[in-house]
């Protein structure tokens, strides 16, 4: 074949499930004078079959097969082989549209553009992708007859992917350019860094060309979703990199990626561990000065100037070993963010962090969040779109470097000043895995005393719950990692759930008689859909597997008591409201329902002691059904009406 007009090139890994799709979509196109280059990157499953039987196929297939090495290593290797007169770039879980290559092309060819980004789609479409990236794929059309900073540091639908960029080889090899291959996140944005300044003539086109496949199991970004400090930490070195690739820049450049670059990296320097923030304060400060911080720094705006003095003000301070992480999620309801943060900083423990994780505050709480993260070093600030509150709580649990953890409300508040301390000496001096203290309500031993009584119907009422509370409990931090314990979506009953797995793991359980945490009882509406119901209904049934496998009849007992408490009916109440008639997911929930009841084990309640009464813990399977036939008798009698 002579020169082909496009070197397709493809980096392969693990993704044996996505790349026939990725494959048949590249040989559909309407441009057919290319050649698909496809590295298989130490795949170790059957990716490289694939490809081979691909490859007999299409005489256009190249593959290349090689030890892994990352995705820039994959991307050099294709690079070094490619021979057409453009290049473009697709991840192998991705796809295209028939005419995409066809498009770039033409578009190049007619502009006489070095470069054509375009727009592109995302799936799956759950879980829902966060706003910025569906912005950040919807360019609009604009030709640049020489690079404008906008391009890198400020137009939101020309940045961060690579595989949206069509590019002329001659600009790649005129200028000698290759992906740096010790950058594992954010390559993308380091090598169109070295792209966009030497191209002569970039076009955007809103033509939506790609289908990206942001969310898999098991993919790097997925694993991300729980971040960790490794994305910090890889974002710093990123933006360190770039800002040797600015110096050679113009003043306008410069500045741009200062504008860019401090907010960008200020989002996930503030939920590093202090050590961490320490550590990689000079290398930031660094880079940024030498890109022309002071002598520009009147031209930035106040806001941005207020976080470059906060990461300096990191370079002083000193880091202590971090004996607990407390974490405490704040939402649009945190009416008294101000008092609870300020009881918290007058914790006497020092060696301690609190790591807030904010999904959905109110401008005025954010406010206080940000004044308390300037003055106490010990804060943590995760910011995060509104999610479930398992979800919160589990980002917590990941960020904690703590050795113990505790989990706190933004309306609950610590007894005394030094409770905290108390607490983690009591609970180190006995090596617990798990440390309860009393609730406000009742000073006992409930939730780890084996006490014998009776199952009753709504045995334990909504308030009565505080007595077995999450955030009464101190974890022992490596103990939650061994046995994988995290947080599931159950509604209210998501920390009782927790707690239940936990008890049922621990080795050492301990008690620390004192009312350490008090929890103010807050009234809420009751308004569930039918998902969170189901998911409800299929973690208690999941627990409940666990108790019947464990032989525990202490928390079998305590599932039973949840699933006879006026909570958990007013809950699927509230989300089996018939609204359009006959539902899917209602059925669904009612099976769940059901099959909760077949789990319960009397043998094993008689085996622990307690006394059982067979017929009530069917009660609210017949309320539910009775409201739910009352509902659609009465929905049938209104559309008669009409």
């Amino acid at each position: 074949m002579s020169q082909p007009l496009v070197s397709v090139l493809i980096p392969v890994y693990n993704v044996e499930n996505y790349l026939p799709v990725c494959l048949d979509s590249v040989l559909a196109q309407t441009l057919t004078e290319m050649e698909i280059i496809c590295v298989n990157d130490g795949s170790t499953d059957k990716s490289l079959e694939i490809l081979r039987e691909y490859q007999k196929k299409d005489a256009r297939i190249q593959v290349i097969d090689k030890e892994n090495g990352g995705l820039p290593s994959a991307r050099n290797a294709a690079l070094d082989r490619a021979s057409g007169q453009y290049v473009g770039f697709i991840d192998s879980d991705d796809y295209i549209e028939a005419e995409m290559f066809q498009k770039l092309y033409e578009t190049a060819e007619s502009s006489g553009s070095e470069i054509v980004i375009c727009g592109a789609e995302v799936f799956p479409e759950e879980p829902h992708a966060e706003n910025w990236l569906y912005e950040a794929l919807s360019p609009s059309y604009h030709y640049y007859e020489k690079f404008e900073p906008e391009l890198l540091f400020g137009k939101k639908g020309t940045t961060p992917f690579l595989w949206r960029v069509f590019v002329k080889r001659e600009l790649i090899e005129r200028e000698h350019l290759r992906l740096d291959e010790t950058i594992h996140l954010g390559e993308d944005k380091a090598f169109q860094a070295k792209l966009y300044p030497k191209a002569k003539g970039i076009t955007v086109i809103p033509d939506k060309l790609y289908h990206y496949c942001w969310h898999r199991s098991g993919s790097m970004m997925a694993d991300l979703l729980y971040v960790s400090s490794k994305k910090a930490i890889a974002h710093i070195h990123l933006t360190a990199h770039i800002a040797e690739l600015m110096q050679e820049e113009t003043e306008e450049t410069r500045l741009s990626f200062l504008k860019w670059s401090i907010p960008f990296l200020y989002a996930d320097y503030i939920y590093l561990p202090l050590e961490e923030k320490i550590a990689y304060a000079e290398t930031l400060l660094h880079a940024w000065i030498r890109c022309g911080y002071y002598s520009c720094c009147k031209k930035i705006e106040g806001w941005i100037r207020e976080q470059f003095s906060y990461i300096t003000k990191m370079q002083k301070e000193q880091a202590e070993e971090v004996k607990v992480s407390l974490i405490l999620p704040v939402d649009g309801r945190a009416e008294h963010m101000a008092e609870c943060l300020d009881g918290i900083g007058r914790q006497s423990l020092k060696e301690m962090e609190i790591i807030l994780v904010n999904c959905g505050a109110s401008n005025q709480v954010y406010s206080v969040l940000h004044k308390k993260l300037f003055s106490d070093k010990r804060i943590r600030l995760y910011n995060m779109p509104p999610k479930a509150y398992a979800k919160v709580l589990q980002i917590g649990e990941r960020l904690a470097v703590g050795e113990y953890l505790l989990f706190a409300d933004c309306n609950g508040w610590y007894a005394s000043e030094r409770i905290i301390e108390q607490w983690y000496q009591y609970s180190r001096k006995k090596k617990a895995d798990l440390c309860a203290s009393a609730s406000l309500w009742q000073e006992s031993r409930l939730i780890f005393a084996e006490q014998k009584k009776e199952v009753t119907d709504y045995l334990v009422s909504e308030t009565e719950y505080y007595h077995a509370d999450f955030r009464n409990v101190m974890y022992r931090k490596e103990f939650l990692a061994e046995k994988e314990i995290l947080f599931r979506e159950c509604a209210a009953f998501t920390g009782e759930l927790f707690l239940l797995e936990c008890l049922m793991a621990a080795e050492k359980k301990e008690y620390y008689p004192a009312y350490n945490y008090i929890q103010c009882r807050r009234t809420e509406k009751m308004d569930v859909s039918e998902e969170k119901g189901k998911k409800l209904l299929q973690g208690m049934y999941e627990v409940m597997q666990k108790t019947i496998e464990t032989e525990n009849p202490y928390a079998h007992a305590k599932i039973l008591d949840m699933l006879c408490s006026n909570y958990l009916k007013n809950v699927l109440l509230s989300c089996m409201h018939v609204r359009t008639g006959e539902s899917e997911e209602q059925l669904e929930i009612l099976l769940k329902l059901y099959g909760l009841y077949r789990l319960v084990n009397l043998g094993l309640l008689k085996k622990g002691g307690y006394r059982t009464n067979k017929i009530f813990y069917t009660n609210i399977l017949y309320e539910v059904l009775k409201e739910r036939q009352k509902e659609l008798a009465d929905l049938s009698l209104e559309v008669l009406r009409r």
